[in-house]
């Protein structure tokens, strides 16, 4: 993309294809990150993310085998 001064290359490359909610969240992430926020949310985020692994190392413990479901419809009549 050819652009006059790097900067505006590269805020013109880096917002094409997003949307006006996508570049708000991006925004607020990057604020709520900045602003001291970050044990608020990332922090409890990783507790999270470790508590949802552990359940799973549980699970695995006593099965060999999770199913659940792939697709949020039923499935297709077979054969068509």
């Amino acid at each position: 993309m050819d652009a006059p001064t790097t900067a505006e290359m590269m805020e013109a490359t880096r917002t094409a294809g997003f949307g006006d909610e996508v570049k708000r969240r991006i925004m607020l992430g990057t604020y709520a990150l900045s602003a001291g926020y970050y044990d608020a949310f990332y922090g409890k985020a990783l507790k999270v993310r470790t508590l949802i692994r552990e359940d799973f190392a549980s699970a695995y413990e006593n099965h060999d085998v999770l199913l659940s479901p792939t697709s949020p419809t039923t499935a297709f009549a077979l054969g068509s």
